[in-house]
């Protein structure tokens, strides 16, 4: 039988690249060993909310879910849009008041003011927290200038 003699590298740099090596071979499967004897840990499971604009859902749905038709005694019957925002009017009804058009920025009751001026809706601010009133939907309006008006009997004159 041949012995086997194991000749280490004379050169100090070659000595150097082969423990570097040999301590990587041994790092790895040292890492794997751990890697495939540990328990499996439990998957991170993380509840998907899709964050969808409100504008897409009226546009598939045709409705405003975050509009209220009005907000405690206070509904709105018609907008002027400006091609300033600050100059957009609402006409704005509180329970048992005539109607009042009001600029925005304008204080609609104490403490309650007129912030956004929308084609659908407005948004009134107490300070604190917005809301949005919703603009009541269209009617179809009879055809006709004088549709609503009902006829009036014509007056006959008596014989003279």
């Amino acid at each position: 039988m041949k012995k086997i003699a194991l000749k280490l590298p004379t050169s100090p740099k070659r000595f150097a690249a082969i423990m570097a090596l040999t301590a990587a071979i041994l790092a790895s499967i040292g890492y794997w060993i751990v890697r495939l004897r540990a328990p499996e840990a439990a998957p991170v499971t993380m509840p998907i909310t899709p964050v969808v604009p409100a504008s897409a859902t009226t546009a598939l749905f045709g409705d405003r879910p975050d509009l209220l038709p009005s907000a405690g005694n206070l509904s709105i019957t018609g907008v002027i849009i400006a091609p300033d925002p600050l100059d957009s009017i609402a006409i704005v009804v509180e329970a048992g008041q005539r109607p009042r058009a009001l600029r925005v920025g304008t204080a609609i009751s104490v403490g309650l003011r007129l912030t956004e001026v929308h084609p659908h809706y407005i948004v009134v601010s107490d300070g604190e927290r917005s809301t949005r009133i919703a603009l009541p939907p269209r009617t179809p309006q009879p055809q006709g200038a004088n549709a609503d008006v009902e006829a009036a009997p014509a007056a006959t004159s008596a014989p003279e």
